[in-house]
Protein backbone atom coordinates (compact mmCIF):
# COMPACT_ATOMS: atom_id res chain seq x y z
CA UNK A 1 0.00 0.00 0.00
CA UNK A 2 0.95 3.64 -0.31
CA UNK A 3 0.42 6.70 1.81
CA UNK A 4 -1.86 9.08 -0.44
CA UNK A 5 -2.39 12.83 0.99
CA UNK A 6 -6.21 14.34 -0.35
CA UNK A 7 -6.35 17.90 -0.42
CA UNK A 8 -9.27 20.19 -1.42
CA UNK A 9 -8.78 23.67 -3.06
CA UNK A 10 -12.06 26.24 -3.32
CA UNK A 11 -12.35 29.41 -5.68
CA UNK A 12 -15.46 31.41 -4.89
CA UNK A 13 -16.83 34.57 -3.06
CA UNK A 14 -15.39 33.82 0.13
CA UNK A 15 -13.97 30.70 -0.27
CA UNK A 16 -10.18 31.11 -1.51
CA UNK A 17 -9.06 31.06 1.76
CA UNK A 18 -10.73 27.63 2.87
CA UNK A 19 -8.35 25.11 1.00
CA UNK A 20 -6.73 22.39 3.24
CA UNK A 21 -5.89 18.78 3.70
CA UNK A 22 -8.31 16.29 4.20
CA UNK A 23 -6.89 13.35 4.78
CA UNK A 24 -4.01 10.87 4.65
CA UNK A 25 -4.47 7.50 3.44
CA UNK A 26 -3.20 4.46 2.71
CA UNK A 27 -4.45 3.20 -0.94
CA UNK A 28 -3.78 0.63 -3.45
CA UNK A 29 -3.02 2.79 -5.78
CA UNK A 30 -4.16 6.25 -8.04
CA UNK A 31 -7.29 4.54 -9.00
CA UNK A 32 -8.41 4.06 -5.55
CA UNK A 33 -7.14 7.32 -4.80
CA UNK A 34 -9.14 8.82 -8.01
CA UNK A 35 -12.09 7.44 -6.48
CA UNK A 36 -11.58 8.70 -3.20
CA UNK A 37 -11.79 12.32 -4.75
CA UNK A 38 -14.41 11.55 -7.30
CA UNK A 39 -16.71 10.53 -4.35
CA UNK A 40 -15.87 14.20 -2.22
CA UNK A 41 -16.50 16.06 -5.16
CA UNK A 42 -19.64 14.41 -5.67
CA UNK A 43 -20.74 14.87 -2.22
CA UNK A 44 -20.94 18.63 -3.15
CA UNK A 45 -24.47 18.32 -3.84
CA UNK A 46 -25.95 19.52 -7.69
CA UNK A 47 -22.15 20.03 -8.58
CA UNK A 48 -21.01 18.99 -12.07
CA UNK A 49 -17.92 16.79 -11.41
CA UNK A 50 -14.80 16.71 -13.75
CA UNK A 51 -12.37 13.92 -13.52
CA UNK A 52 -8.98 15.84 -13.28
CA UNK A 53 -5.50 14.51 -13.90
CA UNK A 54 -5.28 13.53 -10.27
CA UNK A 55 -8.73 14.14 -8.44
CA UNK A 56 -11.92 15.43 -9.25
CA UNK A 57 -13.31 18.81 -9.38
CA UNK A 58 -16.94 20.31 -9.44
CA UNK A 59 -18.69 23.29 -10.41
CA UNK A 60 -21.81 25.27 -8.71
CA UNK A 61 -21.60 27.78 -11.12
CA UNK A 62 -20.23 30.72 -8.94
CA UNK A 63 -18.46 28.48 -6.59
CA UNK A 64 -15.60 25.68 -8.14
CA UNK A 65 -13.56 23.26 -6.07
CA UNK A 66 -11.25 20.36 -6.71
CA UNK A 67 -10.35 17.30 -4.65
CA UNK A 68 -6.77 16.37 -5.17
CA UNK A 69 -4.21 13.44 -4.65
CA UNK A 70 -0.86 13.21 -4.50
CA UNK A 71 1.56 10.18 -3.54
CA UNK A 72 3.30 11.19 -0.53
CA UNK A 73 6.37 11.27 -0.09
CA UNK A 74 8.96 11.46 3.23
CA UNK A 75 10.55 14.95 0.82
CA UNK A 76 6.83 16.57 1.34
CA UNK A 77 6.73 19.05 3.66
CA UNK A 78 3.91 21.23 3.14
CA UNK A 79 0.93 21.94 0.37
CA UNK A 80 0.90 25.30 -1.79
CA UNK A 81 -2.70 25.64 -3.21
CA UNK A 82 -3.59 28.00 -6.17
CA UNK A 83 -7.27 28.62 -5.11
CA UNK A 84 -7.89 30.88 -8.48
CA UNK A 85 -7.29 27.68 -10.62
CA UNK A 86 -8.01 25.25 -7.96
CA UNK A 87 -4.51 23.62 -8.22
CA UNK A 88 -2.18 22.35 -5.74
CA UNK A 89 1.06 20.86 -4.99
CA UNK A 90 3.10 19.44 -2.84
CA UNK A 91 6.53 21.15 -1.47
CA UNK A 92 9.62 20.27 -0.03
CA UNK A 93 10.97 21.87 2.94
CA UNK A 94 13.29 24.23 1.31
CA UNK A 95 10.80 25.01 -1.39
CA UNK A 96 7.51 25.31 1.34
CA UNK A 97 10.75 28.12 2.87
CA UNK A 98 11.47 29.97 0.37
CA UNK A 99 8.39 30.70 -1.48
CA UNK A 100 6.58 31.86 1.92
CA UNK A 101 9.43 34.03 3.06
CA UNK A 102 9.50 35.57 -0.76
CA UNK A 103 5.58 36.35 -0.39
CA UNK A 104 6.32 37.84 3.07
CA UNK A 105 8.80 40.20 1.27
CA UNK A 106 6.21 41.18 -1.67
CA UNK A 107 2.89 41.18 0.07
CA UNK A 108 1.12 44.07 2.81
CA UNK A 109 1.44 41.89 6.05
CA UNK A 110 -1.62 44.06 7.14
CA UNK A 111 -4.14 43.58 4.36
CA UNK A 112 -2.85 40.63 2.73
CA UNK A 113 -1.66 37.62 4.78
CA UNK A 114 -3.57 35.72 7.17
CA UNK A 115 -1.56 33.49 9.18
CA UNK A 116 -3.22 31.02 11.66
CA UNK A 117 -0.85 29.06 12.94
CA UNK A 118 -1.70 26.64 10.99
CA UNK A 119 -1.65 27.67 7.37
CA UNK A 120 -0.79 31.08 5.74
CA UNK A 121 -2.63 32.94 3.20
CA UNK A 122 -1.05 35.41 0.65
CA UNK A 123 -3.57 37.85 -1.36
CA UNK A 124 -1.36 39.32 -3.94
CA UNK A 125 -3.25 42.00 -4.61
CA UNK A 126 -1.97 43.96 -1.46
CA UNK A 127 1.87 44.55 -2.57
CA UNK A 128 3.81 46.45 -0.99
CA UNK A 129 5.52 50.12 -1.86
CA UNK A 130 2.05 50.74 -3.49
CA UNK A 131 3.51 48.25 -6.60
CA UNK A 132 -0.11 46.17 -7.82
CA UNK A 133 0.12 43.38 -9.84
CA UNK A 134 -2.14 43.62 -12.87
CA UNK A 135 -4.58 40.46 -11.73
CA UNK A 136 -4.89 39.29 -8.41
CA UNK A 137 -3.73 35.62 -7.24
CA UNK A 138 -4.22 33.46 -4.12
CA UNK A 139 -1.74 31.12 -1.98
CA UNK A 140 -2.34 29.20 0.77
CA UNK A 141 0.44 27.06 2.57
CA UNK A 142 -0.40 24.42 4.68
CA UNK A 143 2.49 22.40 6.86
CA UNK A 144 1.81 18.55 6.62
CA UNK A 145 1.35 17.31 10.44
CA UNK A 146 2.65 13.33 10.03
CA UNK A 147 2.11 11.12 12.87
CA UNK A 148 3.94 7.70 12.90
CA UNK A 149 3.20 5.27 11.05
CA UNK A 150 0.20 3.39 12.62
CA UNK A 151 0.99 -0.04 11.67
CA UNK A 152 4.22 -0.12 13.32
CA UNK A 153 2.50 1.34 16.99
CA UNK A 154 2.43 -1.67 19.60
CA UNK A 155 0.02 -1.36 22.21
CA UNK A 156 1.28 -0.60 25.82
CA UNK A 157 -1.50 0.35 27.97
CA UNK A 158 -5.33 2.23 28.30
CA UNK A 159 -6.35 4.23 31.21
CA UNK A 160 -9.69 2.76 30.57
CA UNK A 161 -11.04 6.06 30.38
CA UNK A 162 -9.49 8.87 27.91
CA UNK A 163 -6.59 7.07 26.55
CA UNK A 164 -4.46 4.48 24.80
CA UNK A 165 -0.60 4.32 25.07
CA UNK A 166 1.47 2.97 21.77
CA UNK A 167 4.63 2.80 21.36
CA UNK A 168 6.54 2.90 17.66
CA UNK A 169 7.93 -0.23 17.34
CA UNK A 170 10.88 1.27 14.93
CA UNK A 171 11.72 4.57 16.99
CA UNK A 172 10.60 3.43 20.60
CA UNK A 173 8.39 6.70 20.99
CA UNK A 174 5.23 6.38 23.10
CA UNK A 175 2.23 8.62 21.88
CA UNK A 176 -1.52 8.47 23.27
CA UNK A 177 -4.36 8.28 21.31
CA UNK A 178 -7.57 9.82 23.10
CA UNK A 179 -10.50 7.40 23.19
CA UNK A 180 -13.83 8.39 21.30
CA UNK A 181 -17.21 7.89 22.61
CA UNK A 182 -19.83 7.47 20.07
CA UNK A 183 -23.04 7.05 21.73
CA UNK A 184 -25.40 4.83 18.68
CA UNK A 185 -29.09 6.53 19.67
CA UNK A 186 -30.47 4.97 16.23
CA UNK A 187 -29.92 1.69 17.85
CA UNK A 188 -31.33 2.10 21.46
CA UNK A 189 -32.83 -0.99 23.11
CA UNK A 190 -35.11 -1.37 26.06
CA UNK A 191 -33.49 -3.13 29.08
CA UNK A 192 -35.40 -6.39 30.75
Amino acid sequence: MKKYIIVSTWNGEGYTSENFINEIVLLDNDAQALVLCKALAEDQLGADVTIQKNGAGFDHGDDQGAYHFFELKDEHYGVRFEPNWNKAELLTEAEYKAVVAELRTQIDEEDGIIDDGDSIFFHTGEIKDGVDVQYEVDYQFEVIKRGPDVDNLEFVDCDNLEFETYKDTTTGKHYTVPLELVRDWDNIQEVK
